[in-house]
């Protein structure tokens, strides 16, 4: 069973490797992250918000158990940006091309669960 000093330790571990890879050097750039849980052989699926031209980046961090591959989509279906790297870590970038909701998807291609870090700007 994965403990929860072991969650806090991947979101930690998680926020530092954003902070080096994505390179937030503006301060006024919000960033948020979460811990989050898909099963076995699912997904999860998030919403987000975005103005047209906003630069967006999302990373995660996953428990080494599963290979998680990263989608994110418009509200019609098409893939704006993706990771599918053999990992649990994953990173995008991309502009939205116009102002409203779009989705992103984490899929675990795994037999058991993965605990995972969500990082976004």
């Amino acid at each position: 069973m994965k403990s929860k000093l072991f969650s806090t330790a991947l979101m930690i571990v998680a926020l530092v490797i954003s902070n080096i890879s994505i390179g937030f050097g503006h301060a006024a750039n919000a960033q948020s992250g979460r811990l989050e849980r898909v099963e076995a052989f699912s997904y999860r699926t998030f919403t987000m918000d975005l103005v047209r031209g906003e630069v967006t980046e999302i990373g995660i961090v996953g428990d080494r158990d599963t290979d998680l591959d990263l989608y994110v989509y418009d509200l019609d279906g098409r893939v704006l940006s993706y990771d599918e790297g053999p990992t649990d870590r994953c990173y995008v970038r991309w502009t939205a091309p116009y102002t409203g909701r779009y989705v992103v998807k984490v899929v675990n291609l795994g037999r058991v669960y993965n605990e995972f870090a969500i990082i976004y700007r």
